[in-house]
């Protein structure tokens, strides 16, 4: 269960990643999230109301997003995100975490090429970096999209 996970990982005082999961819920715990990887003031990132939003219109841009504290993944098989596109349609993605042990850095990274658009999601020690630095998980799907709300993510 979850939350007999979740409990058994909460240091002392600290409620993330809360007792379902989450390390980010439509607006909650966005204190936990910054600036990463920045490579042209053409891409950003931002916190708007209830999602986290990745833009990026530029070939060879990247942008990302981090999280600000290292994530113990020890016991979770799974990091889960749920967000849109540019074309506004929802998507939910799982990131398969059950060979990590330890605390990683989550980060989200949205880099153009000529042919496309990807969202990449990262689990690493190294807390900022493009999205080819990385030392335990990466991933990417083509979307063909320019920005992303990232409305949820959570760990099972």
């Amino acid at each position: 269960m979850i939350a007999d996970r979740m409990r058994a990982m909460t240091v002392a005082g600290s409620s993330w990643p809360d007792t379902n999961g989450y390390i980010y819920n439509e607006g909650e715990y966005e204190d936990y999230w910054v600036a990463g990887y920045v490579n042209h003031e053409d891409a950003t990132f931002s916190k708007e109301t209830g999602y986290l939003f990745l833009e990026n219109w530029r070939i060879g841009y990247e942008v990302g997003c981090v999280t600000d504290e290292a994530v113990n993944l020890t016991n979770f098989n799974y990091i889960k995100i749920y967000g849109t596109g540019l074309t506004y349609s929802l998507y939910t993605f799982s990131v398969d975490v059950s060979g990590l042990s330890g605390s990683y850095f989550i980060r989200f990274h949205i880099q153009a090429t000529e042919y496309y658009a990807s969202l990449h999601m990262i689990a690493s020690s190294v807390r900022m970096g493009n999205c080819s630095v990385y030392d335990a998980i990466t991933t990417h799907w083509l979307m063909s999209t320019q920005e992303s709300k990232i409305y949820k993510v959570w760990l099972e």
